[in-house]
């Protein structure tokens, strides 16, 4: 933090709309340096609620644009030239020399060099005040509509949790050194005081959980030809975080609910899936599904939502999105699985290609802002389709430079045959790509048909390089 301003000062500012708006306007009048930081964020005239400190804040940036000072009397004179050009005499009377030194004296206790952390703090005020306005007004059409219409509110309630969580607001662009140091002390001291916000999202998998895939904040790819069983190990993988008590969010498009929850259930409860479709099983089993129901509802049930509209043909990317932040709204989300990439409703006309990266680059963006765990299930391309031990790699991923690019991390699974008997229980899975931790080869996995259950083989598994348990993310 600069010199001459302290933590208390910045927490007695003042937070009311037009004393904020005025104080901004005042520091960017006397201080040239605060004046060129507030213009090159987000701040926008509309963000102002008093239309007046809207068209000063217009007057002071055009004076910056044209590299000028913006000194009391250089807005001054910017200020009736702007008046006389528009021949507003109403404008000219309420935006004069009297009331834009009154706002240049707003400010008090302005100490030289504060200026830029005074701005700050108010610019982050008035964005703020700006999206609860909007928030309002939303709610308000919602209140004031005399007939119930469920598309109306849906989509209202969706933009107004679009603007609640919406990254644009928290940005600043460019950050000092000393705005990134205080950041990173104060990352560092949440993880000491909650070691389980640096640790992986348990998986099940060694590897995976020592590599450190399944961070926050991170967007991972599932890879793998058809057939080889991607959304089922991904159950797999939700399964394991849902017993550690973390919520996950579901969107398949690839089967619907009942079956993604049927395949779920024989995982956990170690049921013949078979028995279980037709409804044929063994008093035994169906004491297995008793307990596992029982684990279930004391506690894991509520960490599980699964969405199966895509079937539907209806999962868009911004309606996934927007599904994630109206349930962030009620219930803090640690992991999303999206199955799959290309089974998206992409309606933009647009090359394949040009879609998967606007999709990858909002996942991307999405999961950074919002401290979740985000896995795309992704096809890889057809090129080998159909044939036996053709191994996955990154090049293969169907559009693989707009998924490669914006993936944290691709893990793959593979077998090496769908149809003989005994090997096509053989399977493997491997760290493709990992920007903050190591690859791997291929490790093991036993496929049981019987359960739809994958699980590593201890017996042929590698050993673990000790020094992946020293790695830590950065």
């Amino acid at each position: 933090m600069e010199q001459g301003i302290t933590n208390e000062q910045i927490e007695e500012l003042p937070v009311s709309y037009d004393k904020s708006e005025e104080c901004l306007l005042g520091i960017m009048m006397q201080d040239d340096d605060a004046a060129a930081w507030a213009i090159q964020t987000i701040l926008q005239p509309k963000h102002f609620k008093d239309i007046k400190h809207r068209k000063l804040y217009e007057i002071i940036r055009a004076i910056k644009a044209d590299g000028g000072n913006t000194s009391l009397a250089d807005v001054c004179v910017r200020a009736e030239k702007t008046y006389v050009a528009q021949t507003d005499k109403t404008y000219l009377d309420s935006i004069g020399s009297d009331y834009i030194g009154k706002i240049f004296n707003t400010p008090e206790d302005l100490s030289e060099g504060v200026g830029i952390n005074r701005a700050r703090a108010y610019v982050k005020v008035i964005l703020e005040q700006y999206k609860q306005r909007e928030v309002q007004k939303i709610f308000k059409e919602c209140y004031s509509n005399k007939k119930y219409d469920k598309n109306f509110y849906a989509n209202r309630l969706s933009d107004a949790s679009t603007l609640i969580s919406n990254e644009e607001f928290e940005s600043e662009g460019l950050k000092d050194g000393i705005t990134l140091l205080a950041s990173a002390n104060d990352r560092f001291n949440e993880r000491r005081s909650n070691p389980e916000l640096a640790r992986p999202i348990p998986s099940g998998f060694s590897h995976l959980d020592e590599c450190k895939v399944l961070l926050p904040r991170r967007l991972v790819v599932l890879g793998g030809e058809t057939s080889m069983g991607k959304t089922l190990w991904g159950s797999n993988i939700i399964a394991n975080a849902v017993k550690n008590n973390r919520t996950a969010l579901v969107y398949t498009a690839e089967i619907d609910s009942e079956e993604w929850m049927d395949r779920y259930i024989c995982g956990e409860s170690k049921i013949y899936a078979t028995g279980w479709k037709e409804g044929i099983i063994s008093e035994h089993e169906y004491s297995k599904f008793c307990d596992f129901s029982n684990r279930f509802l004391k506690g894991e049930a509520t960490n599980l939502y699964v969405d199966s509209k895509g079937q539907e043909g209806l999962f868009s990317v911004d309606y996934i999105l927007n599904s994630i932040r109206t349930h962030q709204i009620k219930q803090k989300v640690n992991m999303v699985i999206v199955d799959y990439l290309q089974k998206l409703d992409f309606r933009s006309g647009r090359e394949i290609r040009i879609d998967v990266m606007d999709a990858m680059r909002k996942f991307y963006a999405f999961a950074k802002i919002n401290d979740i765990t985000m896995i795309v299930v992704s096809q890889l391309n057809r090129s080998a389709a159909g044939k036996d031990n053709v191994w996955p790699t990154l090049k293969r991923l169907s559009e693989s430079g707009a998924i490669e690019q914006f993936a944290d991390a691709v893990i793959f699974i593979h077998r090496t045959t769908r149809t003989h008997i005994v090997d096509r229980k053989k399977a493997y899975y491997s760290i493709a790509k990992n920007n903050r931790g190591v690859t791997t080869d291929w490790i093991p996995l036993i496929f049981d048909e019987r359960f739809l259950l994958f699980t590593e083989d201890i017996k042929a598994m590698p050993q673990i390089d000790e020094d992946i348990n020293k790695l830590t993310d950065d």
